[in-house]
């Protein structure tokens, strides 16, 4: 078991979550959060999903499911289109290799997403055939890392760069794509002598338009935040405590607060907390706010999603050594949380990562697990009734319209908001990814109290999208701003 911690605990965000039988309601919440009954799926005789990517793999508009098995595999459990898993089709990563973090990227522009893992080389690259299947692994050697793994296009050139974390080496080591899904030798980033960077996320942090890197370090109980010199390489760490004695095993990052600026959750082992890092619009941050995020062992990782449905990023905890609590920290719309609500666990104790993911197309993020000691793939669909979006301010009289949603990423989603008051000069539209990444901006004029236009969607990913819209009452000013209820898109 040592040895498993050794390889496993190391994830891009996301992390490690028993296994669920069923997350019950939240106390005092705007909206009930419920789940349906587990759905279980194989990943494999003898596999032990670990890493995992929740992703459209084939195109059809539903995600996929991408697992490492921690020995020599990754595995592809494909949509059925209904929110179920095909059965497992396994890829072979070479012998000893111990696949552990997993993204995906489209590395050499060819349309289809290809799949990145951490072995104990490097960087293995599969990339995807057009019939679906993918190409045998070519492994970029990066350090031996077994950290986290990501694809961004970090120097702004149009492809997918690799970028991981080196636990045993404390850095975080980026390599740029050549333009063909091959890779410049990689460029080394200390964080730190005794840093050990576990977790990896990557977000535009300082909103000048470059992905920056952010890297939780679990011995020093810091995240390190290394700023996009807006040419692909990075700036110096610096370090943001997560609380004495945290040791944060990862971090994810999002705008938990909506205030268009990308804020930081440190997921704290020891400290049993999620500690959360407001930015302050500039790419520094506030110091850490701590939750109570579970009991002994967790929570090793998590991830950030909206799982009610009120426009606010929630907090999803993952644990790792016990069967009492992992679960939700639902956002109280201001980037404060309530208290933790628990996920009633299996009696299996086991290694895990969760993730989320709108598996059934049906406009709410669902939760997905991997579940090592039975070598299965768990789907919690969400049942929660989402009545409405909720506003930001109180400006309630303007009507909304968003069609058509779904949307196709072929063409371009239409809006219209109408019986704005007469002072309502501009209004601001702003597209957001799940995490609360702004990837679409614009200000438009608003005329005798209505305003229409297009979001374009081509170039996007399938999954849900919030359109953000802010109304000025002068012209080009922030002056009299007010929000207008989030506006949840799902773009298939």
């Amino acid at each position: 078991m040592a040895n498993l911690i050794t390889r496993y605990s190391h994830f891009h965000l996301g992390g490690f979550a028993m296994g669920l039988a069923l997350l019950t309601g939240t106390a005092g919440a705007a909206h009930a959060q419920t789940f349906a009954p587990v759905a279980n799926y194989s990943a494999g005789a003898g596999g032990q999903p670990a890493g995992m990517e929740v992703a459209d793999m084939n195109g059809d508009g539903y995600p996929d499911v991408v697992v490492s098995d921690g020995e020599s595999q990754v595995k592809l459990l494909t949509n059925r289109k209904d929110g179920t898993l095909a059965p497992a089709v396994a890829y072979f990563t070479g012998s000893n290799s111990y696949p552990g973090a997993v993204a995906v990227g489209d590395l050499n522009k060819d349309g289809y997403l290809d799949i990145v893992t951490a072995v104990d080389a490097g960087a293995g690259v599969l990339l995807a055939r057009q019939d679906g299947t993918f190409a045998s692994i070519v492994v970029h050697p990066m350090g031996a890392s077994l950290g986290g793994v990501a694809v961004s296009d970090v120097n702004k050139d149009g492809y997918p760069d690799l970028v991981m974390g080196d636990v045993y080496n404390n850095t975080v080591n980026v390599s740029l794509n050549k333009k063909d899904g091959t890779f410049a030798p990689a460029v080394v980033y200390a964080i730190g002598s005794t840093s050990n960077s576990q977790g990896l996320a990557i977000g535009d942090m300082n909103g000048d338009g470059y992905p920056d890197l952010v890297i939780s370090s679990h011995t020093t109980s810091t995240v390190g935040v290394l700023l996009n010199r807006q040419d692909g390489t990075f700036a110096p760490a610096a370090q943001y405590s997560t609380g004495s004695g945290s040791y944060p095993f990862d971090a994810a990052v999002g705008d938990v607060n909506n205030d268009g600026a990308l804020d930081i959750v440190a997921f704290n082992h020891i400290a049993h907390t999620a500690g959360v890092l407001l930015n302050r619009r500039g790419g520094t941050f506030a110091p850490v706010v701590a939750y109570a995020a579970g009991d002994s062992g967790e929570p090793l990782s998590g991830t950030l999603s909206d799982l009610n449905g009120d426009g606010y990023l929630d907090i999803v905890t993952a644990n790792g050594f016990t069967t009492t609590v992992g679960g939700v920290l639902l956002n109280h719309k201001d980037g404060t949380f309530a208290p933790l609500v628990p996920y009633l666990v299996s009696a299996d104790v086991s290694f895990h990562h969760v993730a989320a993911g709108d598996m059934n197309k049906d406009g709410k993020p669902d939760l997905i697990t991997t579940n090592i000691n039975t070598s299965t793939i768990s789907v919690l669909l969400n049942t929660t009734v989402v009545l409405a979006a909720q506003p930001g301010a109180q400006l309630s009289a303007p009507q909304v319209r968003l069609f058509p949603n779904p949307g196709a990423r072929a063409q371009a989603v239409h809006f219209t908001v109408n019986q704005l008051p007469a002072s309502v000069h501009t209004l601001d539209a702003t597209l957001c990814d799940a995490v609360g990444q702004a990837v679409s901006s614009t200000t438009l004029p608003v005329v005798q109290g209505e305003v229409q236009a297009n979001i374009p969607t081509v170039g996007l990913s399938s999954g849900l999208y919030l359109l953000r819209l802010t109304v000025h009452s002068t012209q080009q000013t922030s002056a009299g701003s007010a929000l207008l209820p989030v506006q949840r898109l799902s773009v298939q």
